[in-house]
């Protein structure tokens, strides 16, 4: 799924939705949790492979990500972070 048609569906379910700036490559989808609303979701491994193509070192995208990302609320829209299993 696209960046985009999260956006476009998130216009829809919830117009007051946030998305973190610059992080469109690790936009995976959306969720909620009744009765709350529903929020983007971002992908954490997708995030710190975004953060380290804009120029970080790997340990220096971990130390922004948790200091400016991981930890950040801004409301009830605030985005949610999931981290994904995935195979080996």
């Amino acid at each position: 799924m696209t960046a985009e048609r999260v956006r476009e569906a998130l216009a829809e379910l919830n117009p007051d939705a946030l998305f973190m700036n610059g992080l469109d490559a690790a936009l995976v989808g959306w969720a909620s949790q009744y009765p709350g609303p529903v929020l983007a979701v971002y992908d954490e491994e997708l995030i710190i492979e975004a953060l380290v193509a804009s120029g970080l070192s790997e340990e220096d995208a971990w130390d922004h990500y948790g200091f400016n990302i991981a930890d950040a609320y801004v409301g009830p829209h605030t985005p949610l972070i999931a981290r994904l299993v995935r195979e080996a």
